[in-house]
């Protein structure tokens, strides 16, 4: 036994009371103590190990996915996120949003819903954390940014279902116009390409009511502050005031036969202050001034854009200063050469017969304002004149009023707009009597989140809500930005702050990428960078 098992490398003893194998460095146990502290000892090594492992594994996963770390102090951190279990793709989603915010300062989601195409109209809610946004396939969708993740989806037909059929909403058609309703906002009113007006109950969300108003496009919705209706216009010319729930029409104006807005469609509805005054903009660049009062709906008179048609209309929160966005007319009703485009500002106070003394303030764009190169404040040519959309923002003791134009963003100060216009005495023949103004600042909101697309993309929707600004782009993409205060701190005492970003990135919201988009060069996960 004892040959045949030294023969076969059986353990045999060297003499100085260690049993080994035959194997240097293995020495034998021989006693329980030792067995189990060697045991624990392995437990420990193993252990070790096995997460050294995991670390790695997670620290190059991490490095993709926006979090790079290697400092100890991290690890912590690291271990937690291993224990987390990630089951659902919105786990998935909320944890790479918790990583884009530890790496860049804010946090990046994927939403399907921008799948239906880039948001062409937003609308602000009640809070300050959801807004209705409106794609450019037909579907609405109310988004929570605080959140991450859209909580509502409405216009969207059901599988194999006919849209309209058996009482329910229309789905052709993209949304141009929307509103809230309500005194606590829980109905949202919109207007589509194809005329028709619904009003949709947000609890649900369902549509309450449908019908079609105008003959054409609906491009103007707005509630009336003295009763349950709304006020609409669209490319028929006509403006109306429709009760949504007596389903009745309460008054109708439009035009008088041979008068200026004659069979001219109309591209934009705003209310004045008191809502008695209706700012109606129609193709041929002019803005006309509606009155209602007990006889109905009445023109009063025509304010000229400088042959640009409206496409956004504001009234600041003084109640006086009316702010026009135009992009070129159409010259078939123009009647002479269309003008570029660009910011009016008006004074409602001096509405005059012919509305001409109310121009205080004007700013044309150039066509060639933006060249291509790819940097900061560089955006492609080739794309719309004008202004493509507008918002005011008015917080921290500012007036701005924030266009997307040339490919980026431009924000004029309205109250230095309104100081520097000449005094009221008439102008000279030949002079202009408005002051001609120039952008506060110019900001690229698309190269420095959607830089990393790998496709180009151009600004295309812009909100305000507080000291909020939204802005949606056609990666697609809906980025949210926080406006800072004139006074905020921005590093230590010994650091020069008056070079600073005029918007902080706050929130960023992209597609889901589509399997072909993840070949050759566009084989990465979208990116974003800090401004």
């Amino acid at each position: 036994m004892g040959a045949g098992a030294s023969s076969g490398g059986a353990p045999f003893s060297d003499g100085k009371g260690t049993v080994s194998d035959g194997k240097a460095g293995d020495p034998a146990l021989t006693s329980i103590a030792d067995v189990l502290v060697a045991h624990q000892q392995d437990r420990f090594r193993c252990a070790l190990d096995r997460h050294q492992q995991l670390l790695a594994r997670e620290q190059k996963h991490c490095r993709l996915l926006g979090y790079e770390s290697s400092s100890r102090y991290h690890q912590p951190l690291m271990k937690d996120k291993l224990e987390s279990t990630v089951c659902l793709m919105d786990d998935l989603g909320a944890s790479y949003g918790r990583d884009h915010r530890r790496h860049h300062d804010f946090s990046q989601v994927h939403e399907s819903a921008l799948d239906d195409g880039p948001v062409r109209a937003m609308c602000a809610l009640a809070d300050s954390a959801s807004v209705v946004c409106a794609s450019s396939a037909g579907p609405l969708w109310v988004y929570n940014w605080r959140e991450g993740r859209a909580v509502s989806r409405m216009r969207v037909a059901p599988e194999g279902d006919r849209a309209g059929a058996r009482g329910r909403p229309n789905c052709k058609g993209r949304v141009l116009r929307m509103s809230p309703f309500g005194s606590d906002a829980g109905f949202l009113a919109t207007g589509d390409e194809l005329g028709r007006l619904a009003l949709w109950n947000l609890a649900g969300p369902f549509c309450e009511t449908e019908v079609r108003l105008h003959q054409g496009e609906v491009t103007g919705v707005r509630p009336d502050p003295a009763s349950d209706a709304l006020f609409t216009t669209g490319g028929d010319s006509y403006v109306l005031l429709f009760d949504v729930h007596a389903q009745r029409l309460l008054a109708r104006g439009r035009p008088r036969s041979c008068s200026c807005g004659d069979g001219i469609p109309n591209t934009v509805l705003e209310l004045g202050q008191s809502g008695k005054q209706i700012f109606v903009g129609g193709v041929d660049g002019k803005l006309r001034v509606w009155t209602k009062d007990d006889r109905g709906l009445q023109r009063q008179c025509s304010l000229g854009c400088s042959g640009s048609k409206p496409t956004q209309c504001a009234v600041a929160a003084d109640g006086w200063r009316l702010v026009v966005a135009t992009c070129p007319a159409e010259d078939i009703h123009c009647g002479y050469e269309p003008g570029s485009g660009g910011l009016h500002v008006f004074d409602t106070r001096r509405l005059g017969a012919d509305g001409r003394s109310a121009l205080v303030a004007e700013h044309m764009a150039p066509s060639d304002r933006w060249a291509y190169g790819g940097g900061d404040g560089v955006c492609a040519q080739g794309g719309p004149q004008g202004v493509i959309d507008m918002a005011l923002f008015e917080e921290h003791g500012e007036s701005l009023a924030l266009c997307l134009m040339g490919g980026g963003l431009s924000a004029f100060d309205l109250r230095r707009a309104a100081t520097a216009a000449p005094p009221e005495a008439p102008a000279a023949e030949g002079l202009a009597s408005y002051a001609v103004v120039a952008p506060e600042f110019d900001f690229d909101i698309v190269a420095r989140p959607d830089g990393g697309c790998g496709r180009p993309s151009e600004p295309c929707a812009i909100l305000t809500m507080g000291h909020l600004v939204l802005t949606a782009s056609t990666a697609p993409s809906l980025s949210v930005w926080r406006r800072p205060p004139a006074g905020e701190d921005a590093g230590h005492s010994d650091y020069d702050g008056s070079i600073k970003d005029p918007f902080v990135l706050c929130a960023r919201c992209v597609a889901f990428e589509t399997p072909a988009a993840l070949h050759g060069d566009q084989a990465r996960l979208p990116t974003a960078h800090r401004c």
